[in-house]
């Protein structure tokens, strides 16, 4: 939240596209406090990435291994390692290892 205010010029000016971590705790009625001042900025659409499969060892703990498997897809894009995207209205009371939001609609090319 506190990256968010000290971001809102630049958000306002450039209109970035964001990508956050969202906790499950945070979540209350299909979204937290942070996606509503991301919102208030005028960014209407969101998306969830989530990793599909990886060539990761399993036993690097989830707060480190899902952060390198979304880096690992983003990098290699080998079609090994895929993720799906989609975009989402709400928020489900779960953790989400990477959320998008952005001022304009973003093509997603499965």
């Amino acid at each position: 939240m506190d990256a968010i205010h000290g971001l809102s010029q630049i958000l306002l000016k450039h209109s970035p596209i964001i990508a956050f971590e969202q906790e499950a705790r945070e979540i209350v009625d299909g979204s937290s406090a942070t996606l509503d001042e991301i919102r208030r900025a005028g960014y209407a659409y969101l998306y969830a990435i989530e990793p599909r499969r990886s060539i990761l060892s399993h036993t690097i703990p989830g707060m480190f291994r899902i952060p390198l498997e979304l880096l690992e897809i983003l990098v290699r894009g080998d079609g090994r390692n895929l993720a799906s995207i989609r975009e989402v209205d709400m928020l489900e009371k779960r953790q989400y290892s990477m959320l998008l939001v952005s001022k304009s609609p973003v093509a997603l090319d499965q």
